[in-house]
């Protein structure tokens, strides 16, 4: 049996597979980029693509709306323990290995579903949002530029009507990123606001706070168009704020109250007294002097800010 890789950016040449056991999602030959190539190099996801059957990426000609609605995505993953791309794509690839369950159509339908869910969400590159989950010798899986322009454009009711809003803002960025959809971008950040409220825990901080800058740096990109969106997005994270009040580990509070201040919203400092003074807080009492000394500048820095109304908020570049 032979499948196919990509090689340079566009071009494909015959491999010989080595096992038959099926798996979503595909390798890549590519003249990989710099940004690309601090992915993580040996994932367990990786492993099993490697030993399993290679594929070839999805064929657009089986991938449509009525194919997509077949496969029933939302129910696929309903009962799943988190909530978050990660672990819908090892749902949806767990699923796509039973015998005799899916059609052609349907399996291309998985593929591409999986590919997506795979990528690495880089919030802080409003540029290149996505990269690839991983990347081995010189091949590396899917980024939104694989995907076929027409083919995205095709499926986005499909998208559109995606309950989880994980999912929906997941292949609503998608197609933003990839083929410029506007309608698709703006209901990118409404799903990303739901999904990063379902997420919100003081602990297990990282999901929420990616979601929420994705969609604060989205809503950005969009110009005047945008406004709104992004308003709401930065009112939402004052109101995340507000119900922690430097309870967190802080890890949380300093990353939101950093976008406040980069993109010149509210009143900083009120959040920032929080995790400076509170006798009891974590950053005095269990987190190193490592963390101290990396994030009290940022938050000295809010609590000599000025309160901004919403309306003169203003991006900069990406904060490191």
């Amino acid at each position: 049996m032979t499948t196919f890789l990509f090689e340079g950016w566009s071009s494909f040449r015959p491999i010989a597979a080595v096992r038959e056991q099926p798996v979503s999602g595909w390798l890549m030959d590519m003249r990989i980029p710099r940004a690309e190539r601090a992915a993580p190099r040996f994932s367990e996801d990786a492993k099993h693509m490697i030993h399993g059957r290679r594929q070839v990426p999805p064929d657009w000609m089986f991938i449509n709306q009525d194919a997509l609605n077949s496969v029933d995505l939302d129910g696929l993953v309903r009962n799943v323990d988190r909530f978050d791309c990660h672990t819908f794509s090892s749902e949806v690839a767990r699923v796509e290995r039973e015998e005799g369950r899916w059609s052609p159509e349907q399996r291309e339908c998985l593929n591409f579903i999986n590919a997506a869910l795979m990528m690495r969400l880089r919030p802080d590159e409003p540029a290149d949002p996505y990269g690839p989950k991983w990347v081995m010798d010189g091949r590396r899986s899917a980024v939104p530029s694989d995907f076929d322009k027409q083919g995205l454009r095709g499926i986005e009711p499909w998208a559109l009507s995606l309950k989880d809003p994980e999912l929906r803002a997941r292949f609503l960025d998608v197609l933003w990123v990839q083929a410029r959809s506007f309608p698709a971008a703006k209901g990118a950040v409404e799903a990303y606001i739901a999904s990063a409220i379902r997420m919100e825990h003081p602990r297990e901080w990282s999901s929420t706070q990616k979601r929420l800058e994705r969609a604060l740096r989205l809503a950005a990109g969009l110009g005047k168009g945008g406004a709104e969106l992004r308003k709401r997005v930065l009112e939402e994270i004052e109101a995340m704020l507000h119900r922690h009040r430097g309870t967190d580990l802080l890890y949380l509070t300093m990353r939101l109250i950093r976008l406040l201040l980069e993109f010149k919203h509210g009143d900083a400092a009120q959040f920032a007294y929080s995790g400076l003074n509170l006798p009891s807080s974590p950053v005095q009492t269990r987190q190193p002097f490592r963390f101290k000394a990396a994030n009290h500048s940022v938050l000295a820095e809010a609590t000599h800010s000025d309160p901004i109304k919403a309306s003169d908020s203003s991006s900069k570049p990406p904060l490191r």
